[in-house]
């Protein structure tokens, strides 16, 4: 099990700043990461996560999975979740309504009940927030 707390100032490539918080909690009662084929492969089962985030991403997310498969270029993570917020994470606009949502930028993907699809990497720096958070 692990849990984290932060709250941190971040500088982006553009050089604004985004006054962050974050909070987070989350357990698996499986994790692993498997290196082998030289891109490291996460799998983890019956998972639960809980968190919130105010910045130029700002939501609450809370589900369970009973799966999640991930890599380097995607992850799929099957179970059910009511994730709800809008914003810029990671170059990727994000839209998310009670576990229902979009990301396009970076990574593109969608959230269906809480299982979410994602292609990591589809763009490299495509999106830049122009936006100072206070």
């Amino acid at each position: 099990m692990s849990s984290e707390a932060n709250a941190n100032i971040k500088r982006w490539e553009d050089g604004y700043l985004f006054p962050t918080a974050k909070a987070d909690a989350s357990a698996a009662a499986y994790s692993s990461v498997d290196t082998s084929s030289g891109m490291p492969v996460k799998t983890e089962l019956a998972t639960a996560h809980a968190g919130a985030t105010a910045g130029s991403y700002t939501g609450i997310d809370a589900n369970a999975h009973l799966v999640t498969y991930g890599h380097d270029n995607g992850e799929v993570k099957l179970g059910l979740g009511i994730d709800t917020g809008v914003g810029v994470r990671n170059g990727t606009v994000e839209v998310n309504v009670l576990g229902f949502g979009l990301k396009m930028g970076n990574d593109i993907g969608f959230n269906l009940a809480g299982s979410q699809f994602t292609y990591k990497n589809f763009g490299s720096n495509t999106l830049k927030s122009e936006f100072v958070e206070l």
